[in-house]
């Protein structure tokens, strides 16, 4: 349902973990399925794959929202990882930072121990393209869910070309 490219984007993931030594299956499921199973935790066997969402500003918001064991995105079910308790306390220090390059440097050596033991798959957000014509005004798009409230709501047209109509 979401098209080809995006299955693209998942066939390159698979082949990139089997390329490591992952033992890959893809299992496409309808969104209600999904919403109603996978995403709730009711995984019968192996992992999920799925997209860390939001367009974070900062660390902290991919950190706390989708790795804390204490958040409410994070509501797959099992047993937790053996790492979880250290990993929950290296996302309560980093909130505590405040150099810049200090807090960068803690980050990145966060990403790499975490590697280690891989608590989600890493992935990218396809890159989007977007125009429209000077006329419109305000037309202000980003990535996410609401895409078309924030693009096209608040957008309008030009005195000029309304009164071509």
């Amino acid at each position: 349902a979401y098209g080809r490219l995006r299955e693209q984007k998942w066939e390159l993931t698979a082949a990139s973990l089997e390329e490591v030594g992952w033992d890959v299956e893809l299992n496409y499921e309808d969104y209600g399925s999904y919403i109603t199973s996978t995403f709730l935790g009711d995984i019968a066997e192996g992992v999920a794959y799925g997209p860390i969402i939001g367009s974070p500003r900062d660390p902290h918001d991919v950190l706390s929202r989708n790795h804390a064991s204490t958040s409410a995105r994070r509501n797959w079910s099992g047993t937790p990882i053996d790492e979880q308790e250290q990993h929950d306390a290296r996302i309560r220090e980093q909130e505590g930072i405040m150099d810049l390059e200090e807090r960068l440097e803690y980050i990145h050596q966060f990403q790499r121990d975490a590697a280690e033991y891989l608590l989600f798959v890493p992935s990218v957000g396809p890159a989007g393209l977007s125009y429209h014509n000077p006329y419109v005004q305000n037309y202000h798009p980003k990535a996410g869910y609401n895409f078309a409230f924030t693009a096209f709501s608040k957008a309008w047209f030009t005195e000029e070309r309304i009164a071509q109509d």
